[in-house]
Order: C-alpha cells, then sequence, then structure tokens
C-alpha cells in the first residue's frame, strides 16, 4: 500500500507540472522561514545531500529520491491535504515495531492495549485515504479535457 501510495503520490506531482526543482526550492523557502536553527539545519541538511547526489538523482524519475514525508510535506505546500500521520505507520511497518501494544507482554494472555489499536487503525484509515485522494487527483489531471470550460 505504501509503494503504492508513494508512487501515485510522485505521479500527482508530476502531473501538476512539478518537478525536483521545486522541491528544492521548498527546502529553501524552509530554510528561509524557520525560526529555530534546528529546522533551518534539518532542511538545509536535505538541500546539500540533494545537491551532492544531483547527477545521480537527475538520471531517476522526478521525485524518486525524496523521502515519502517530503513529497506529503511539499504536497501539502501545494495545497493538498494530506495528513503527515501516516509516516508513523510507515515507519512502524518498515522498523519492524510493534502495530499494537500487549497490556502485559511477560503475561500469556495475549490481551492487547485498544487505545494502541485505536491509533494503528486510525493511521491505516488515513493512509488509504490520502491514497485513494491522490489517485483521484492523478486521473483527474491524466483525463482533463482542456477544451472544457469551468467558467
Amino acid at each position: 500500500m505504501f509503494f503504492q501510495y508513494e508512487r501515485a503520490l510522485r505521479i500527482f506531482l508530476q502531473e501538476c507540472g512539478l518537478d525536483n526543482s521545486n522541491i528544492l526550492k521548498y527546502f529553501e523557502a524552509k530554510v528561509a522561514q524557520s525560526k529555530k536553527e534546528t529546522s533551518r539545519d534539518f532542511y538545509q541538511r536535505k538541500i546539500e545531500g540533494y545537491l551532492k547526489k544531483k547527477t545521480e538523482i537527475d538520471k531517476l524519475p522526478p521525485f524518486q529520491s525524496f523521502y515519502l514525508d517530503d513529497l506529503i510535506s511539499f504536497a501539502n505546500a501545494q495545497g493538498s491535504s494530506l495528513n503527515i500521520d501516516v509516516i508513523e505507520l510507515r515507519n512502524m511497518i518498515m522498523h519492524a515495531h510493534e502495530l499494537v501494544n500487549m497490556e502485559n507482554w511477560n503475561a500469556d494472555n495475549f490481551i492487547f492495549d485498544f487505545a494502541s489499536f485505536e491509533k494503528f487503525f486510525k493511521r491505516a484509515l488515513e493512509l488509504h485515504h490520502d491514497y485513494k485522494k491522490v489517485k483521484n487527483k492523478v486521473a483527474f489531471l491524466q483525463d482533463f479535457d482542456e477544451t472544457v470550460s469551468f467558467g
């Protein structure tokens, strides 16, 4: 699901006429706007990492070398309303964290913590919702007929 979501998000950004240079400008704007030094340093490192590998990155499809959280944040800066919380779910899955906690890991009763299940389930629903949203936007942009007038 994450692979499909991330792929659809890259396609969506491309269909909006954006490319790697636009996300680099976004990072530069974040450096300029950040009031905290840690935030400025964070985005400055992203810029430096991109510039260091620019030759290799430019051989890849647009947005291929950027993290999912960067793509979501960038899409949101362009007017999308995607939920950044799906990154927590992605990290839990990719780093083999427990998705739902047990009440007591030492007990044999396998009673799980309902609050952690709710949090997991909510994030899973957010992922599916945002994936459908991006997929629908891509479908609309790819089928858009410029001869149609909206006003």
